[in-house]
């Protein structure tokens, strides 16, 4: 015998919708509390910059969760969207993944040295900052459409075919980085810099924490 607790099935869908939200937010707000507080016998624990950075990549992944459920939802023609947890997501998305992660750490630290080697890598992180810049845009599209409050019959299939193609283009621009353009970096940086790069990416990391923090409601 199944039992609804007083919730209609579109309560509890739309509960369950949010939840994925919900572990967005959660991964943006915990964050420096495993890498930029965490201690080991009284001292700051030291994590390297590529896992530092592979991490980082786990946490946008639970903004795509939302993404794809989102467009799951599209594509079924359900009509609720809670447009405000995906808004929220958006914004994450925008502060965490392409404002910090992108700009300040990959973009100023880690592709500068693979396009100055030369050879395949460069190429790849040339699309790799070409899909950076793509991933922008659809961004802005998201947010643009988040503030109309409702999904009108002419945005469904568009918004769920943009959501499902960003998703599908960040999992495989994810897994590049992580098995391939990361480690090609620490292998092309000197050992005398890439210490250098984990204390930068630990400064930024603080620096995004506390204006992330400012913004949690």
């Amino acid at each position: 015998m199944s039992h609804s607790f007083g919730y209609s099935p579109a309560s509890l869908a739309r509960r369950h919708w949010i939840a994925l939200a919900g572990l967005a937010t959660v991964a943006v707000a915990s964050k420096p509390l495993r890498l930029s507080a965490a201690e080991t016998g009284g001292e700051e624990m030291e994590v390297p910059a590529v896992e530092d950075l592979m991490r980082e990549h786990g946490i946008m992944r639970r903004a795509l969760l939302v993404y794809a459920e989102t467009a799951s939802r599209l594509s079924a023609g359900k009509e609720s969207i809670p447009l405000d947890a995906l808004g929220r997501t958006a914004v994450l998305f925008r502060q965490f993944g392409e404002d910090y992660h992108e700009r300040s750490l990959e973009e100023q630290h880690v592709f500068p040295p693979l396009l100055e080697a030369g050879g395949p890598h460069a190429s790849l992180v040339k699309t790799l900052a070409a899909q950076h810049q793509r991933g922008r845009q659809i961004t802005d599209y998201i947010s643009a459409i988040t503030r109309k409050r409702r999904v009108v019959d002419a945005d469904a299939a568009p918004l769920g075919k943009v959501l499902t193609s960003f998703v599908r283009m960040y999992e495989h621009h994810a897994a590049i980085e992580d098995t391939i353009v990361f480690p090609a970096w620490k292998e092309t940086i000197s050992s005398s810099q890439y210490p250098s790069s984990r204390s930068s990416s630990r400064s930024s990391n603080t620096n995004c924490s506390a204006r992330m923090a400012s913004r949690m409601p």
